[in-house]
């Protein structure tokens, strides 16, 4: 799986465009937060064996931010995020 890169100019891009004013960190109230990871998040269902013996189990893409002071994790749907930049390119 191959998802696009998503920058912190990006994010804060899409963050401005959509009207996000306020990305203090829910626990500690600082704004310093650095991204993790861009990866699928597992789904809480059950794995599905497939008719050619693979497993599959649902999930979603996801962009997770950590924030640098107290390490809360900020999850985000990858998504809405990787469309609206396509469509608005830097």
């Amino acid at each position: 799986m191959s998802l696009r890169s998503i920058g912190g100019d990006d994010l804060a891009r899409f963050h401005e465009a959509r009207g996000v004013k306020d990305i203090s960190c829910s626990r500690c109230g600082t704004s310093n937060w650095q991204i993790e990871s861009v990866d699928v998040v597992p789904a809480s269902a059950i794995p599905e064996l497939t008719a050619d013996g693979t497993v599959r189990a649902p999930g979603f893409k996801t962009l997770i931010l950590g924030c640098k002071n107290c390490a809360n994790l900020w999850l985000m749907a990858y998504e809405p995020i990787a469309e609206w930049l396509e469509e608005h390119p830097a």
